[in-house]
């Protein structure tokens, strides 16, 4: 839809305008109203290119600092996928898209923010597939902990629900053997919620999820070699980081 982000742009436009202050004919709000009755028609018919428009509005509202615009905009999204979108893959590319613009957002107000964020998260977890819950489940981990905004939404405490809720996905992954890999993963983003140093994540999490992986590996000798290269290269980038860190020598990583 080349209109609606060629309306997008005026959008962006008219904000710098108004912060030079200007007083334009056609303010923010107005012209985002108008490419959001675009977007609602295109529904019926491309509801996976909707919901992506959507989410592309509520990125744009939310950097003009029009918060009620970009809620709405969210709010429409997840009406769609819920009313539209059944297909399996594409519900996964619509969470994972979700859960990539949450945390680039910060003009909503906390409850807002927590009640967007709990949604995707829900969304997540009720995917068909186990391993694509898994992923999911673990990538909504970081929109609890945003760093956009004056403000940025952060709770450790559901960062951590989201990696231990992932962990018990993987877990039972074992009989497609697709377990390992998703560990793999998930070791990935406690490393790096620990180092954004979340007093929820700790290294202790760490040390037993490192022990856990070396058990699987050496129990399952199948393992793909792209797994064993991942971690391998996760262990190196953590030794770099013990090397260098008063806090990651708090992570017993025993012998690689």
């Amino acid at each position: 839809m080349p209109l609606v982000f060629a309306c997008l742009d005026v959008v962006r436009k008219i904000k710098r305008r108004v912060d030079a202050g200007e007083e334009p004919e056609v303010g923010c709000h107005k012209l985002l109203a108008f490419v959001g009755n675009m977007v609602a028609a295109l529904a019926a018919h491309a509801p996976a290119m909707a919901l992506r428009l959507h989410l592309q509005c509520a990125m744009v509202a939310d950097a003009c600092h029009e918060s009620s615009d970009a809620y709405e905009y969210l709010t429409q999204a997840f009406t769609v996928y819920e009313e539209d979108i059944s297909d399996s893959r594409a519900q996964l590319a619509a969470v994972t898209l979700a859960a990539g613009s949450l945390p680039q957002m910060g003009a909503f107000e906390e409850e807002h923010y927590e009640t967007l964020s709990t949604k995707t998260t829900q969304y997540s977890a009720k995917l068909l597939k186990k391993p694509d819950q898994c992923r999911a489940v673990c990538r909504a981990s970081y929109m609890f902990w945003s760093t956009a905004g004056e403000a940025p939404y952060q709770n450790g405490k559901r960062v951590l629900e989201c990696l231990q809720r992932s962990l018990k996905i993987a877990d039972a992954c074992k009989a497609s053997n697709a377990h390992v890999a998703l560990f793999v993963e998930i070791l990935d983003a406690y490393l790096f919620h620990f180092e954004k140093e979340n007093e929820h994540v700790t290294a202790g999490f760490i040390t037993s999820l490192l022990q856990l992986i070396d058990r699987e590996l050496d129990a399952h000798h199948e393992t793909d070699a792209k797994v064993r290269t991942h971690y391998m290269n996760t262990r190196k980038a953590l030794a770099a980081k013990k090397a260098k860190s008063e806090r990651f020598q708090e992570i017993d990583a025993g012998e690689a």
